[in-house]
């Protein structure tokens, strides 16, 4: 960041080519002579800027400063028309159109004559403005460098306004033709003839002059675009340059200019340069530069804008020597050119001592490290010069101060205490790309892949690395052996991690859980299975060796009996046989019992078969009864539903009420969902509408209300 507070004044002529046209080749008759270009413009003013610049990498920088103005002083021209007719005869035509103004109580127009102030009148603040220049420079390569810049974008507004002188012009005129002869005893030739010619016109222009206008003036500064790029070679002993300079003026007037140069710098001590200059595509100008340095002592010689166009007068008529005229003729007065510089000097650095012993920029006095290795450094860096090698104190520049110079550092972050070899980076003794210092596995074999620890690879993350693991795909969290594959305790060719059955007995077969063959899926593996073809519904019927349960020992498998607790026959699915008499009672009960229509009370003429019922239950105390209600199709689905099973429970009711326990007795509804004839004749619903007795010899689970 910058803060600059400055002084700045700016002028500027523009003469026009007919102008010196004229003198060149001499005034012809009826010839017109355009002067419309010509312009004037002057301003001084104070500048506040803040500037920032930032090296944002290696390779680009840039800037910006923003610029306030604050105008003091100002001319500004402002020409339509002008132009010069030269007619036969000793009259001249001038045509002009035109103001200048004047931006300064300095200068005061009153009763049409203009007076000038004090001193002081040159620092009253007049106007305000702005500007801004901004730029960057990038750096490819270290022997290329590309820049562009715009300066000075930017305006006054002289706001003064009863400050502001204005000289009009606006007609046609006629003054009388200067008829001066070139004496070579005058001293000032040009300005005699000048002062002639502006006399004249003087006497016959009628020049307006006012003080004060109504509106303010913005006059803009000379904004400057630079491009140049310099491209250096052999240690940038020698490079070669190019700059693009445009200037632009008020209303638009552009200068522009193209450079090509090329500076030679052999040794230390010797520097020149030579450039080539195009002027607004027309003026040829070469620049010449040389710097000899001998110890404390500097010379240098310069010169810029050396013009190579001249011309010799066609007319010199205005010699009044005939003698002399000639001579003048052949003076060659250099053509297309706006300007010449020349600079020559000679500086000696004073000291108090001018010796350099190590010869690395920095005089011995200054030089902290005065025994600098310069042939070495520059053996190893010859794209360096000599006084790049060394901070202001003479020190070698080595940054991360590891010993071995930025340079040829090719670790040049190395952090501070590391042990580095001879190329400035961290020792790695395994030479496994992880320098010692971070590399906690510092003996890893040749050639192991490693992680940004220094230790080899364990992509499954098993604790065994890939070089030594046999099974590289471990899943995280199995344990392995020695190899890297999973663990397989009982041997049965299933790890652990996927064994349901961990303890196999050895030789034993298993399935792919690592569990012994159960060829019959009944839970009794195939090694202990005594029945080994059991039936599948048989499965969790089986006892510890794999053969079917026979609880009550009747002969008849658990799986094939109805009565698994209760010894029964084959020919009642082992179940007790149930008497013959029994069975008639309860086919006669089938379609015995009645009911009122539609309900469920029971009719009296069923009383018969149901004390049957009760003697038998009464009769026989291991039997225990289930009784369901069934009716046809006729109605309502739900409504069905409900009588079956209200009169299910009525008879169990009437059986309970007769003295039968109601642990015994089970009631249930069917509705019409189980037929045992169609529906679609009255034969077939009176055969559906029925209530069956089943007699079980298992305990009854009894409802809950």
């Amino acid at each position: 960041m910058t803060l600059d507070l400055s002084l700045k004044g700016d002028a500027y002529v523009f003469l026009p080519k007919d102008m010196f046209g004229g003198i060149m080749y001499g005034a012809e008759n009826n010839r017109r002579y355009n002067l419309s270009n010509f312009a004037v413009e002057s301003y001084v003013y104070g500048e506040l800027a803040v500037g920032y610049m930032r090296k944002v990498s290696d390779q680009w920088t840039i800037g910006l400063k923003l610029k306030g103005l604050i105008g003091f002083a100002g001319i500004h021209s402002d020409i339509a028309k002008a132009e010069i007719q030269t007619p036969t005869g000793n009259k001249w035509k001038l045509s002009a159109a035109g103001d200048i103004y004047a931006m300064t109580p300095y200068v005061k127009t009153v009763g049409g004559n203009t007076t000038f102030g004090e001193f002081r009148d040159l620092i009253k603040p007049q106007g305000i403005g702005g500007a801004v220049d901004f730029g960057a420079t990038f750096r490819p390569t270290e022997n290329l460098t590309i820049s562009a810049a715009i300066t000075d974008l930017g305006f006054i507004n002289w706001n003064k306004r009863e400050n502001i002188s204005r000289v009009s012009v606006n007609g046609d005129y006629f003054f009388d033709e200067p008829t001066y002869k070139f004496n070579p005893d005058d001293p000032d030739p040009l300005a005699t003839m000048i002062n002639e010619i502006s006399d004249n016109i003087g006497k016959s222009v009628n020049f307006q002059k006012t003080q004060g206008i109504n509106r303010s003036i913005n006059q803009f500064i000379t904004t400057t675009a630079n491009f140049g790029i310099e491209y250096g070679i052999l240690d940038n002993m020698v490079s070669f340059a190019g700059l693009s300079n445009t200037r632009i003026n008020f209303g638009n007037k552009v200068m522009q200019e193209f450079t090509l140069g090329v500076n030679f710098r052999p040794t230390d001590w010797l520097k020149t340069y030579f450039s080539h200059t195009l002027l607004n595509a027309r003026c040829n100008t070469i620049g010449l530069g040389v710097s000899v340095q001998a110890g404390p002592v500097n010379f240098y010689l310069a010169g810029d804008y050396i013009p190579f166009t001249t011309i010799q007068l066609k007319n010199a008529s205005f010699v009044n020597n005939k003698e002399f005229e000639d001579d003048v003729k052949n003076i060659p007065v250099p053509y297309h050119n706006s300007r010449f510089n020349i600079q020559t000097g000679l500086v000696y650095y004073f000291d108090k001592s001018s010796g350099d012993k190590d010869r690395d920029g920095i005089r011995n006095n200054r030089d902290r490290c005065p025994d600098t290795d310069i042939k070495m450094l520059m053996a190893k860096c010859p794209d360096k010069k000599r006084t790049e090698f060394v901070d202001e104190n003479g020190c070698t520049l080595d940054e991360d101060h590891d010993g071995v110079a930025d340079c040829y550092d090719k670790c040049p972050n190395t952090p501070s205490g590391v042990t580095v070899d001879e190329n400035g980076c961290p020792i790695d003794t395994d030479g496994d790309g992880v320098a010692d210092y971070m590399d906690k596995c510092p003996d890893t074999p040749k050639g192991v892949e490693v992680d940004a620890d220094g230790c080899p690879i364990d992509s499954d993350g098993d604790g065994v690395p890939d070089y030594l693991d046999k099974c590289p795909n471990t899943p995280r969290g199995v344990s392995v052996d020695v190899d890297g594959c999973p663990i397989d305790s009982d041997g049965d060719g299933v790890t652990d991690d996927k064994d349901k059955c961990p303890d196999t007995p050895n030789g034993i077969s298993v399935d792919e859980n690592g569990c012994p063959q159960d060829s019959d899926g009944d839970g009794v593996p195939d090694y202990k299975d005594k029945c080994p073809n059991t039936p599948k519904e048989v499965r969790g019927l089986v006892d510890e060796n794999g053969c079917p349960k026979d609880t009550d020992g009747d002969g008849i498998p658990d799986y094939k009996d109805e009565c698994p607790t209760i010894k029964g026959v084959k020919e009642n699915k082992g179940c007790p046989a149930v008497k013959k008499d029994v069975l008639k009672v309860f086919k006669q009960a089938l379609h015995g019992i009645q009911f009122d229509t539609g309900k469920s009370t029971i009719k009296s003429v069923s009383y018969g078969v149901l004390n049957m019922v009760v003697d038998i239950m009464k009769n026989n105390p291991d039997y225990n009864l289930v009784i369901a209600g069934h009716t046809d199709s006729q109605g309502n689905d739900d409504f069905n539903m409900t009588l079956s099973d209200k009169r299910a429970a009525a008879v169990r009711q009437y059986l309970i009420d007769k003295g039968v326990e109601d642990a015994r007795l089970q009631s249930i509804g069917y509705g019409e969902t189980k037929p045992v004839a169609t529906n679609k004749t009255a034969k077939g619903r009176a055969q559906n509408r029925r209530v069956e007795f089943t007699v079980v010899f298992e305990k009854l689970v009894k409802e809950e209300d």
